[in-house]
């Protein structure tokens, strides 16, 4: 069985913050596999299972964006 790694970003709840983050993910090249968003008020839990995990690692860092 293949495992794979999940990322979970908190972005700000405005109009275009998870358009720009995905817009950022597809100019890297990074599909998904999965994808969750939950709202919790002013704040927004995205979670996501990359194809490859190091190149959605690298785009979030660039946009200096903190994930886990």
């Amino acid at each position: 069985m293949e495992t794979a790694k999940q990322v979970s970003v908190s972005l700000v709840n405005k109009p275009g913050r998870l358009s720009a983050m995905l817009a950022a993910l597809a100019k890297g090249k990074v599909a998904l596999r999965a994808l969750a968003v939950m709202d919790s008020g002013d704040r927004g839990r995205v979670r996501f299972v990359p194809d490859d995990f190091s190149a959605a690692s690298d785009v979030l860092e660039k946009m200096n964006t903190r994930f886990e």
